[in-house]
């Protein structure tokens, strides 16, 4: 009978130095500063018994509580420059840009949609969709999707 995986979330400060080795070491690994597994085992302080041991079960838990996917909806004038001036704003927040579409203006307006990510914008994306909306041809701004 197959035992099924069963994942805790655990502070490292209450667990051994072990796990924190083999957490080393696979970081070492993957950034290429160790060529081998002896080397990475032996820069994190480790045995190389110990990590081949535990290097299936410990793993870094990423948290990404002040990041998030958001969906912006623009209304636009069609004017040139429109779309670079909401770039800018974008870039001045910080945020990483996953896709633009853009359709054709119709009787003098267009739509948009921009999906972006967030990490470093916890609490201001009140302020940015504040200064998109300030942004000169931008008709109205909302907020589509967040996740």
């Amino acid at each position: 009978m197959e035992k099924k995986q069963q994942l805790m979330l655990v502070d490292m400060t209450i667990l051994p130095k072990v796990y924190h080795g083999v957490l080393k070491a696979k970081q070492y690994l993957s950034s290429a500063q160790a060529a081998t597994v002896h080397e990475a085992a032996e820069m994190a302080g480790i045995s190389r018994s110990a990590y081949y041991k535990y290097k299936d079960y410990v793993f870094p838990f990423y948290e990404m509580k002040d990041e998030q996917v958001v969906t912006l909806f623009f209304i636009l004038t069609d004017r040139t420059g429109v779309l670079s001036e909401i770039l800018a704003v974008l870039a001045q927040a910080q945020v990483n840009i996953l896709t633009i579409n853009q359709n054709l203006p119709v009787d003098g307006v267009a739509d948009l949609t921009i999906s972006l990510k967030t990490p470093h914008l916890s609490a201001g994306l009140q302020e940015m969709l504040d200064a998109l909306k300030l942004v000169p041809g931008v008709k109205k701004v909302d907020t589509i999707a967040r996740g």
